[in-house]
């Protein structure tokens, strides 16, 4: 480690490792928003799990999701109604704490002065444990969102399916929609 006015830089194995349980971390993060997404946009509508109570609530869901972090995302999981066994919930848990201690103050805390060998074994260590908690959740969160996605697929072409055997075609649907929209917007 470097000492930087009175802090010590981690070296690159801990900067390496740190590195990549924020990426899977940030991944997991994405999937949530994803998932999320895609249950609002296909299957409920999730603008009522907002609470009106919070200061700085956004309005929407969409907004809710753009500033989101694991913790809410994962709140809102619970709400929408996401069964995943308690195994899983158990990592997910994990992981949002990790997540946090790893964004908030982690390398702030990290030995000063620089640690001795055993104590940087130490932290590699931690840090290893912290990686594969969060890759379980990147996994997991991708699983559920590729499904989740297939499924809002397969119901949209039900649906698609459901409008032909009336004689429409979707897609002539939707052009009227924007462009009833559209005119809207210009009479209004």
């Amino acid at each position: 480690m470097k000492e930087i006015e009175g802090r010590y830089l981690p070296d690159r194995e801990i900067a390496y490792r740190y590195t990549a349980a924020m990426l899977f971390s940030q991944e997991t993060e994405l999937n949530l928003k994803a998932i999320l997404y895609t249950i609002d946009h296909s299957f409920v509508d999730l603008e009522d799990t907002l609470d009106e109570n919070r200061t700085h609530q956004p309005r929407t869901f969409d907004q809710f999701l753009i500033k989101a972090t694991s913790g809410l995302l994962q709140e809102k999981m619970r709400k929408a109604g996401v069964t995943w066994p308690k195994k899983v919930w158990k990592i997910m848990d994990e992981a949002v704490a990790t997540r946090n201690r790893l964004a908030h103050d982690y390398l702030q805390n990290l030995n000063i002065p620089a640690p001795n060998e055993e104590q940087h074994e130490a932290i590699l260590d931690d840090l290893n444990r912290r990686v594969i908690v969060l890759y379980q959740a990147m996994r997991i969160t991708r699983e559920t969102r590729n499904k989740i996605e297939k499924m809002s697929e397969e119901q949209h072409e039900r649906l698609n399916d459901m409008m032909r055997e009336f004689g429409v075609e979707p897609s002539e649907i939707n052009k009227g929609l924007w462009q009833n929209k559209d005119q809207d917007n210009e009479d209004g």
